[in-house]
């Protein structure tokens, strides 16, 4: 069971373990299911739109610390798949994020923890392919920072998880996306059609401005952002992503936790193949993924310089 999509690897994991239980401990099943229910995302959610949500002086602040990011903070492994580059986990968004704890917990309606989160750079080449998130960021705070021109994210109403969505992985043109996409295009990518088409009722679109906020579940909403607008000679758009999970929950992220954590010893017999998808997961394009553990890790700050 493969999904195409970037940051499937959990959803993976999670319908290969459902698929087990049913056969070898069938009698257990409704049990499996049950646990993984607060990783789900109440059918009712609805995105929240948060226009002028930062502060001016904290808004100057995320401007300043991307002026001031060291070389060893950015990732570029995403340049050409997202046209983007990001910064995970720095200690002046960690700690904005969980100041934000009260907030998101009171919009989510759950009492939540902090995740972790990432600044993304994007670029003339952004665009983001329709998928959904993994649990680790069940649910997002999604900060504009500073921008040229709008980016509009369009996301659907909340979806159970797809675990038998039947993608035709072949070649076909996708009418939402724009010329320089359809170019890029590989064969092999119809699913981005089919999820488009499948889901077109259901997609909202929402445009943010500096200072603006969005939340919502995208473990459970599909989303996505057609090319930046390309209006000048160099387009960006800076996003704040601050990911939160519901409290006690930190087992049910990590599949290699699952066989004991659950009392299912049957589950071992997946390890070998969560750790084969931990390290050669890959997204689309080929390059690599935010993985689950990945998200959990705690990065080690940058050395000062002497």
């Amino acid at each position: 069971m493969n999904f195409p999509w970037y940051d499937s690897i959990w959803l993976q994991a999670y319908g290969q373990a459902r698929s087990l239980v049913s056969v070898r401990i069938p009698h257990r099943l409704a049990e499996f299911e049950a646990a993984f229910r607060p990783l789900q995302t109440a059918p009712g959610f609805k995105t929240k739109e948060l226009k002028n949500f930062i502060k001016p002086a904290v808004l100057d602040s995320f401007r300043d610390t991307i002026q001031r990011l060291e070389p060893q903070w950015i990732e570029s492994h995403e340049f050409l798949s997202f046209g983007r580059e990001v910064v995970q986990d720095h200690p002046d968004i960690a700690q904005f994020q969980q100041s934000q704890i009260p907030l998101v917990s009171e919009l989510a309606g759950e009492p939540l923890v902090t995740s972790y989160n990432f600044l993304s750079l994007y670029n003339n080449l952004g665009v983001c392919e329709p998928h959904l998130d993994a649990p680790t960021s069940k649910w997002t705070l999604d900060l504009c920072i500073n921008q040229n021109d709008a980016w509009p994210i369009h996301l659907s109403d909340v979806n159970p998880w797809p675990l038998d969505l039947d993608l035709k992985l072949a070649s076909a043109p996708n009418p939402e996306l724009k010329k320089d996409q359809k170019k890029d295009s590989k064969k092999g990518e119809q699913w981005q059609s089919e999820i488009l088409k499948k889901y077109q009722t259901q997609f909202k679109t929402h445009v943010m401005t500096p200072g603006d906020a969005l939340f919502f579940s995208g473990s459970s909403q599909w989303h996505y952002r057609s090319r930046i607008p390309r209006r000048h000679t160099n387009n960006f758009c800076h996003l704040i992503f601050l990911h939160y999970v519901p409290e006690h929950c930190e087992a049910l992220l990590d599949p290699l936790r699952w066989s004991e954590y659950l009392a299912m010893p049957e589950l071992q017999s997946l390890h070998p193949l969560f750790r084969q998808c931990q390290n050669d997961a890959i997204d689309t394009r080929g390059n690599s993924v935010l993985t689950l553990l990945d998200a959990l890790d705690q990065r080690t700050p940058p050395a000062e310089d002497a």
